[in-house]
């Protein structure tokens, strides 16, 4: 007699073990792997967004951001650049006044608006905007958040130099600390912004916006590389020792003297900072920053502002580390730019009244250079607020 199927105990009724689902231990770990990923995350995202809410000034560029907001009204005169544009006018308060703010926490120019008053007779206020190492972009992107409808000075000074346009330390406009602060999801969506100019951009954006392992992997890459390179050291110090020892005996013949550096001491720490942004040429960086630099000066005629653009002076250490032909390039495109545009231009570049001794370093301005400073842009100002 058959046995019905439907009254075989339940056990008979088991697939066979051929027939299950295959669970590798390859799926299994991939599963854990990025429950792990997605947790770590999540987590990453809430201690960064908590802590830029606790301390928004941990950066300069926070700082500045930070210090600007707190503003209830806006300043007559906003100085725009990069550091370039704020050593000179700190060093110059701390020539000729007491209880200077430290660099960061550094906003108003207190002995440029002495100078304006006296000039022109009436009181203004100056803010110094200068974020360390800002690009053209940087500029224009604070400009364009900051300066609109009633809240816009009656003057924008804007001191450039040819680190704003090419620098090897920060390849993509989208990795400065201002961009990271000021630029939102809502701005990656919507159309028509210069930071995103296809799909591919806009989607490696938000990718950096929503995955915050992704976005701060060159972070972790540099530490990496830092601790590698710490390990090689303590590794092999004795035998690097002994070859740099070696180059050294091959190098300066016995009784003849080193050659002196070509720059003061104290210029040597700014000397291997610039080497180090100058390092490549990159035509697409360069490309793009003039077109920041192009819109920034059509945001200020459309939105009616008043705009200066200062080329401040340089050192000739300074020029010696650019690539052949760029100085060349910037400072044609800067002036023909400015005057198609129909924008103020002060080349301060050749200025006979800045030298070596006008410098703190390769790069910015000391005290001294900063009273120079202010006297070129004292007449400007004071015509600028009377018209």
């Amino acid at each position: 007699m058959t046995t019905n199927v439907l009254e075989r105990p339940s056990d008979t009724l088991r697939l066979p073990p051929e027939w299950k689902f295959p669970r590798s231990k390859f799926s299994s770990a991939f599963l854990s792997a990025l429950i792990a990923y997605v947790i770590v995350n999540c987590l990453y995202s809430y201690c960064d967004r908590s802590f830029l809410n606790r301390r928004p000034e941990h950066t300069n560029a926070g700082t500045v951001l930070s210090h600007y907001r707190a503003i209830t009204k806006t300043p007559d005169v906003v100085i725009m650049g990069s550091s370039i544009v704020k050593f000179p006018f700190w060093m110059s308060d701390q020539l000729h006044s007491g209880g200077v703010p430290k660099f960061d926490d550094f906003g108003w120019c207190a002995q440029l608006e002495q100078l304006v008053f006296k000039e022109g007779k009436k009181p203004l206020t100056i803010f110094d905007f200068g974020i360390h190492a800002a690009m053209a972009s940087d500029v224009y992107l604070c400009c364009d958040r900051y300066f609109d409808n009633d809240h816009r000075p009656k003057l924008i000074i804007y001191g450039v130099s040819p680190r704003d346009f090419m620098d090897s330390l920060l390849p993509k406009e989208t990795d400065t600390e201002s961009f990271k602060r000021l630029y939102s999801m809502t701005d990656i969506l919507a159309p028509g912004s210069l930071f995103q100019t296809n799909l591919e951009e806009k989607g490696e954006l938000t990718i950096r916006k929503k995955i915050p392992l992704y976005r701060y992997r060159r972070w972790w890459q540099e530490r990496v590389d830092s601790l590698a390179k710490k390990t090689e050291t303590k590794l092999f110090r004795k035998s690097s020792l002994d070859l740099f020892s070696f180059l050294q005996s091959k190098e300066a013949a016995p009784g003849i003297p080193p050659e002196p550096p070509k720059v003061a001491p104290g210029w040597i720490p700014s000397v291997a900072e610039y080497e180090a942004r100058y390092a490549r040429f990159d035509y697409r960086q360069m490309a793009r920053q003039e077109r920041f630099f192009e819109a920034l000066l059509d945001m200020c005629k459309h939105r009616h502002i008043r705009l200066l653009i200062v080329n401040m002076p340089l050192t000739r250490a300074h020029e010696e580390l650019m690539p052949p032909g760029f100085l060349a390039h910037y400072n044609s495109w800067l002036e023909v730019t400015a005057l198609n545009k129909g924008t103020e231009f002060l080349d301060l570049q050749s200025a006979p009244e800045f030298s070596d001794a006008s410098f703190f370093d390769i790069v910015h301005l000391n005290g001294h250079g900063g009273d120079q400073l202010s006297q070129y842009l004292l007449p400007k100002i004071v015509h600028a607020v009377r018209h």
